[in-house]
């Protein structure tokens, strides 16, 4: 939904077997090599992002030490 709403692409969803994977439907023809070889860049960038918002901050050894 992120991706989506950024609209730097528009990517949906299929099961392979039993594997989930994100699926690019290329229908646009102004669509360059450059855009699709963007796409994991932007799907790794944006998966981080929504990861660090997510996951609980960890302590680093200083703090852990202080209190």
């Amino acid at each position: 939904m992120r991706l989506q709403k950024s609209g730097e692409a528009f990517i949906s969803n299929a099961v392979i077997g039993e594997i989930f994977v994100l699926r690019a439907c290329i229908v646009n023809f102004r669509t360059s090599l450059e855009d699709i070889e963007a796409l994991p860049g932007i799907v790794i960038r944006l998966g981080r992002e929504v990861d660090a918002a997510i996951r609980p901050v960890e302590q680093n050894d200083e703090e852990k030490n202080t209190r």
